[in-house]
C-alpha cells in the first residue's frame, strides 16, 4: 500500500508530462499505472467528474506502453463521453479506434463493446451515445461470437441474448441456453442468472431446480452484481412452498437494494405472504 500511495502522488504530481518513456526508465509498470487508474475510476464513479480527466491523463500512458485494457477503457471514456469535445474530435470514431487497438491487444471485450454500439445498446463504463452508427444488430452479433470464441465472458452473455431474442439472428433457444451456459461457466454473474432462469424453467433444457436455486444461492452468498435479483426469484419462488423463506428473501432485496424497483416488488409481495 504504501508503494502505491508513493507512485500515486509521484503521477499526479507529473500529470501535466506524464511520459511513458519517463515512467518506463523510473521503473513504473503498466500495472502500477492501472493501480493509479482504478483509484480515479472509483473517484469518477462516486461523482466527482474531474477524476475523469486524471483517469485519462494515465490511460494514455498505459496505453503508449501496450495495455489493451488501457485502450478498452479509453474507448469507454470516448463513447461516454466522459472527456471533454476539445480531445475528441468525433467520439465514437475514437473509441473504435481505441477499442480495434484493445482488441489487437488481446482483449475481446472491446470488440463487443463495438457491437453494443452496433445495437444501439448502452456500452458498461460508457454510455448511450452511438453517433452516426447505424443500428446493424447482425455486425453486433458477429462481433459479439468473434469475442466470444475469444474467450470473453460477457460477449457469451450477449450472444445468448441474441439467440433468445432474435436480434441479428432467428430466435433460437437452445443455443441461447448453450451460451448462457458458456457465459456461467466463464463466471459472468448476469449470465449465470439467465442460465438459472433456464434451468428453473426447463427451458430448451432439461429442468433442473436445484441447480439452479443454487446458481441463484451462489451469486447471494458472494454478493455478486445481482444478488439482490436473485433474493427476488427464491422469494417468488418460495411463496408458494415455505413463506418463512421467501420472506428471507425478500427481505435481503430490501435490505440490499433499498429505493430500488426490485425492493419495491420485494415490499409489496412481502405484504402478501
Amino acid at each position: 500500500m504504501k508503494r502505491f500511495v508513493t507512485i500515486l502522488l509521484a503521477l499526479v504530481l507529473a500529470c501535466s508530462f506524464i511520459s511513458a518513456d519517463i515512467l518506463s526508465d523510473a521503473g513504473i509498470t503498466v500495472d502500477d499505472i492501472m493501480a493509479v487508474v482504478t483509484y480515479y475510476k472509483g473517484v469518477a464513479e462516486k461523482g466527482d467528474m474531474d477524476a475523469y480527466e486524471t483517469e485519462y491523463k494515465f490511460l494514455k500512458v498505459a496505453a503508449e506502453l501496450g495495455s489493451g485494457q488501457a485502450m478498452t477503457y479509453l474507448g469507454e471514456l470516448f463513447q461516454g463521453g466522459f472527456i471533454e469535445a476539445s480531445k475528441t474530435g468525433d467520439p465514437i470514431a475514437t473509441a473504435f479506434y481505441w477499442w480495434t487497438k484493445a482488441a489487437e491487444n488481446g482483449q475481446p471485450r472491446a470488440l463487443s463493446n463495438i457491437g453494443l454500439v452496433y445495437e444501439h445498446k448502452s456500452v458498461p463504463g460508457g454510455g448511450s451515445n452511438y453517433g452516426d452508427v447505424e443500428y446493424n444488430p447482425s455486425r453486433a452479433l458477429e462481433l459479439y461470437l468473434e469475442a466470444a470464441g475469444r474467450g470473453d465472458s460477457k460477449s457469451a452473455r450477449y450472444v445468448g441474448l441474441a439467440y433468445q431474442n432474435g436480434v441479428g439472428t432467428p430466435v433460437d433457444e437452445r443455443k441461447a441456453y448453450e451460451y448462457f451456459e458458456l457465459a456461467a461457466e466463464r463466471n459472468d454473474s448476469t449470465g449465470i442468472v439467465y442460465l438459472a432462469d433456464y434451468l428453473l424453467e426447463g427451458r430448451a433444457c432439461e429442468q433442473d431446480t436445484d441447480r439452479a436455486i443454487s446458481l441463484y444461492q451462489g451469486i447471494i452468498d458472494r454478493n455478486g452484481h445481482d444478488a439482490a435479483l436473485c433474493a427476488l426469484k427464491l422469494g417468488d419462488f418460495y411463496k408458494v412452498s415455505d413463506a418463512s423463506k421467501a420472506a428471507s428473501y425478500y427481505q435481503i432485496v430490501i435490505d440490499t437494494a433499498p429505493g430500488t424497483a426490485d425492493a419495491d416488488k420485494a415490499s409489496s409481495a412481502l405484504a402478501t405472504l
